[in-house]
């Protein structure tokens, strides 16, 4: 079992089983910052969207082949 405490992130749940995800930084101040499985799955999810919207406009474009 995981550590327990408060969710930093959407859900503000207290005494839920957390991890920690990192640092975080905000006004000067740092912190660790800890997420339960639920927020952290969708956490996940944005960092992975973000992906592919990068690759995707990374990718060349190439015409479309002429039909004779």
């Amino acid at each position: 079992m995981g550590a327990s405490g408060r969710c930093w992130l959407w859900c503000g749940r207290p005494d839920v089983e957390v991890t920690w995800i990192g640092p975080v930084c905000s006004s000067g101040m740092q912190a660790d910052l800890y997420s339960c499985r639920s927020c952290l799955y969708e956490l996940d999810q944005q960092v992975l969207e973000s992906n592919i919207r990068r690759d995707i406009a990374a990718l060349p474009v190439t015409p479309a082949p002429r039909r004779p």
